[in-house]
């Protein structure tokens, strides 16, 4: 019962955390695009971009992606290869 208690506090707290960066990210997303779409400027330096991609990325998905991909391809250069011969 005990470690499921503390398998639920995990996953719990990992919710939360999730929870935080997607409500931040979208704020920021938010505040750029309004700030593109009625052509306002930035009044102080700080303020030029809210939204940075690269906070919100996850290394070991996009290395998994291009992994897969990377396989992929080399198969599909393959078989077009065979197809030309």
């Amino acid at each position: 019962v005990n470690t499921m208690h503390r398998a639920i506090s995990v996953l719990s707290r990992k919710v939360d955390n999730l929870t935080t960066t997607l409500r931040v990210c979208r704020e920021h997303y938010y505040k750029e695009l309004f700030s593109l779409r009625h052509g306002r400027q930035p009044s102080e330096e700080h303020e030029k971009f809210w939204f940075t991609p690269q906070a919100y990325q996850d290394t070991v998905s996009i290395q998994e992606l291009r992994k897969r991909f990377g396989t992929e391809q080399e198969d599909l250069r393959k078989r077009e290869q065979e197809v030309r011969e």
